[in-house]
């Protein structure tokens, strides 16, 4: 089944939308009922029928205006990302099909009406831990060789200057990461990457770690003036943590890294500014510039492995449907929730799956322990564009080694990646190459999220 109608314009003043006809020989009105729901910020704040049936009589191949009725009551009063999904319905119960079965949808960004369309969740997360930094307890940093130890009320990390990521994290006497974090640019796969898999593999992809070369602190807080004894350290714009031992608000490790592979040049170069703040958020925003020789990369974001018993995923993006960057049709933006079997797409030869692009924030918890993921870093308004999110049984490295869905070991851990962007799937099994504008391949781009740790 098709969709039989698409939306080509919406007026949100008067609540009236055009739409055409797709059907060869019957009217709209005839075979479809049209149903409106209006969602902010991922959460659906009213929807309607659209009434009488006659307002859906457009002729075949004909486009044709739709009031929406009721739109003029449902007054969008508050701030966020507003977004307007149309769903057709089947008038009939025909072909083994109910009634009122979803044929197929439209969804479209709608003006808000107050002016700020920004996510006010992800407003209230960055607000809430900026004033943490006020109230919060003193941070405590302690260089032990290669590791730096940070140190909070209620909180311990480990961070390694060798790699420039958090090799540890507990919070509140309950362990986050199982294993240190990486930065990944490889994916399993897809069919549709059998071609420019060799590419990647040439250019060592699929065995590149990162190297720190730097590591560099100094002390911030909210207002960006750090108090008391701290005002000189706040001050200077680096400070060399060797055999420090000092108590501050809010610290930031500034990290020169890079993304590298044996026998080859850096593959990308990366500024990292790690912002660790009073309540035990860990914000983070990396400036990376990738090396114009070599092919776009698959993937780029950071991965974690997560306890296994966190285990119940929520977030906001698109879906429920996996989802990316070319191919998100089947989704809406929402939240939605699941677990790790539930979001992998089981396929008989294991590969890229079980994505979710587009995300505002996201969640993994479980027995007491959980992690929130936000877009942005607080340092300026998060990108329109959120993040790319998956949570899965299976490590890539696992998908990429087995060619049957049977022979997948599970990992010891829930596989998360939190991702700058994916590449599209595209159809290069059988069609052309992924095009252009789907592709990770700018020479440099910004990727800032926060890691909020809580205790459930």
């Amino acid at each position: 089944m098709f969709r039989p109608a698409r939306i080509e314009a919406f007026d949100s003043e008067c609540g009236v939308a055009r739409l055409h006809n797709y059907f060869d020989f019957r009217e709209l009105g005839d075979a479809v009922v049209l149903m409106w729901e209006v969602y902010v910020d991922g959460v659906m704040q009213t929807y309607s029928l659209v009434e009488p049936t006659d307002a859906l009589q457009i002729a075949p191949h004909c486009s044709g205006d739709v009031e929406l009725s009721g739109w003029q009551d449902a007054a969008i009063d508050q701030p966020g990302r507003v977004t307007l999904v149309l769903r057709y319905l089947a008038r009939e119960a025909r072909w083994g099909q109910d009634q009122l079965f979803e044929l197929g949808f439209d969804e479209i960004d709608v003006p808000n009406p107050t002016g700020d369309d920004s996510s006010q969740w992800v407003r209230h997360q960055i607000e809430d831990m900026l004033a943490g930094d006020e109230i919060g307890d003193a941070i405590v940093l302690r260089e032990h060789g290669a590791q730096i130890e940070v140190t909070g009320a209620d909180w311990r990390y480990i961070f390694d200057k060798r790699t420039g990521l958090f090799d540890s994290m507990s919070y509140r006497n309950r362990q986050i990461l199982g294993a240190p974090m990486t930065i990944d640019i490889w994916r399993a796969p897809t069919d549709n990457d059998r071609n420019i898999r060799h590419a990647w593999e040439r250019a060592g992809y699929d065995r590149a770690t990162t190297r720190a070369y730097s590591v560099q602190m100094r002390t911030v807080a909210s207002s960006g003036i750090a108090d008391g004894a701290d005002t000189a350290a706040a001050n200077a714009d680096d400070m060399d943590v060797s055999g420090v031992a000092m108590a501050v608000n809010a610290v930031e490790l500034r990290c020169d890294m890079a993304v590298v592979a044996p026998t080859v040049q850096p593959i990308a170069r990366i500024t990292a500014t790690w912002t660790i703040h009073a309540d035990g958020s860990v914000a983070v925003k990396m400036d990376v510039r990738k090396d114009p020789a070599f092919p776009f990369l698959p993937r780029f974001g950071v991965h974690m492995r997560l306890l296994k018993t966190m285990r119940d995923v929520t977030y906001c993006g698109f879906g429920p449907n996996e989802s990316y960057i070319d191919k998100h049709r089947s989704c809406w933006h929402g939240v939605f929730t699941g677990t790790p079997d539930t979001l992998y797409e089981a396929e008989i030869k294991p590969q890229e799956n079980g994505n979710h692009h587009d995300c505002s924030w996201a969640s993994i918890s479980g027995e007491g322990a959980g992690l929130m993921i936000v877009n942005g870093d607080g340092s300026d308004e998060p990108e329109r564009t959120g993040f790319d999110f998956q949570a899965l049984p299976y490590t890539a490295a696992e998908m990429t080694r087995k060619a049957h869905d049977f022979e997948l070991e599970r990992s010891e851990f829930t596989e998360v990646s939190v991702d700058y962007m994916q590449s599209g799937i595209g159809s290069n099994s059988c069609g052309p190459e992924l095009l252009p504008q789907y592709r990770l391949d700018a020479d440099r781009f910004t990727f800032a999220v926060t890691l909020r740790p809580q205790s459930l």
